[in-house]
């Protein structure tokens, strides 16, 4: 029974030690999900873009203490006017490094990116709200074929979910819709979820974004309403995907002189093969009309039984060159108008080159 009893006892005290010691790793288990994070940007008439986010954040688990958001600077001129703030009061800017406290936040320039981090009371199993301001200088491409603002929102680099995410645009001035060009990619596929809301606004709602995933918007007006200039960074991309950057190699003057006459034999040799080239270049041409024939059989075929044979276009290399695409009820989405021709030297650099719009950067918690 003495017996019984010690095992019973240094059992007891096993299990005590082993809670004592899983404890506090439970307690640091923790994750994020971003119910939503929405954004209202203002274009201004100078081209700045005012930008104020709102983060309803869902924490598990915990503590936490902060956050960050980065923005890369390849594509703006600068940022600043950093602000922020929860449900109860403005956060106060202090140097880096200088303090951690909470209701403060500082930020840095580093690697390309500017960084905003942001401090907040210990916080466990609790769903909070924050907002976050800034002012983006420089981030319009500007064209006499229509000025763009051509953005990524929602970055890849995170490790955590987005529910849903929704982004109101206010343009610098009014326009009617048939001004206006808008649409929004999702890992540079375009998607429905662009709507003209009225003069001087547009929406653009998507998600949900799992780690990884990137989200970015983009809309054009007539040219001439802000008063800003193409910035450099603008530019430079221009010049890096101009096709005729290219050197005239010059003729050398041995090859001139070897061009200064053609022998008897060379010149029939010549006309030979012109007429051969002619002979088959007049083969190409009438089988080429009796393939048309059969092809437009077939054309007739299909469009009498009620089908196309048509393919619509649905990548993001399309942006220029799309002309239709399947209609949302109501003819809401951007991808229903025409695209003019006029403004695809302007933009098609975005793509052929990779180049696509400014913003993504990371964030996260801590």
């Amino acid at each position: 029974m003495k017996r019984l009893s010690l095992r019973l006892s240094g059992a007891v005290t096993a299990w005590l030690l082993l809670t004592s010691l899983v404890s506090p790793v439970a307690a640091q288990s923790k994750s994020v999900v971003v119910q939503r994070r929405d954004a209202d940007m203002t274009i201004l008439t100078n081209g700045d873009v005012q930008v104020i986010e709102t983060w309803q954040v869902q924490f598990s688990g915990g503590p936490f203490t902060s956050a960050f958001r980065s923005i890369p600077l390849n594509k703006v001129t600068s940022i600043d006017g950093w602000r922020v703030a929860d449900e109860t009061q403005s956060y106060q800017q202090v140097n880096k490094g200088s303090s951690k406290q909470p209701y403060t936040f500082e930020y840095t320039i580093g690697d390309g990116l500017m960084k905003a981090t942001w401090f907040f009371p210990s916080t466990t199993d609790q769903t909070r709200t924050f907002k976050v301001g800034y002012t983006l200088h420089g981030a319009l491409r500007i064209d006499p074929a229509g000025d763009q603002f051509y953005w990524k929102f929602i970055e890849a680099d995170r490790g955590y979910t987005i529910n849903t995410s929704q982004v109101v645009l206010h343009l610098p001035a009014k326009f009617d819709s048939n001004q206006l060009k808008f649409t929004m990619y999702q890992n540079g596929v375009e998607q429905f979820g662009a709507r003209w809301v009225d003069a001087q606004t547009l929406e653009f709602t998507g998600g949900s974004f799992a780690g990884g995933v990137e989200w970015e918007i983009r809309a054009q007006f007539p040219h001439g309403v802000v008063t800003a200039s193409a910035p450099a960074w603008q530019a430079n991309e221009n010049q890096t995907s101009d096709p005729q950057n290219s050197v005239a190699v010059p003729i050398s003057p041995q090859s001139q002189t070897n061009n200064q006459g053609i022998g008897v034999i060379p010149a029939v040799i010549l006309a030979v093969v012109f007429l051969v080239a002619v002979f088959m270049i007049y083969l190409a041409v009438v089988q080429s009309n009796a393939t048309e024939g059969d092809l437009s059989d077939v054309t007739d075929n299909s469009n009498s039984s009620g089908r196309s044979t048509r393919r619509q276009p649905h990548r993001r290399d399309d942006w220029e060159d799309a002309k239709q695409f399947p209609r949302d009820d109501g003819n809401r989405w951007s991808r229903d108008r025409d695209w003019d021709s006029s403004d695809r030297s302007s933009s098609s650099s975005d793509h052929d080159s990779g180049g696509g719009g400014g913003g993504s950067g990371s964030s996260g918690f801590g």
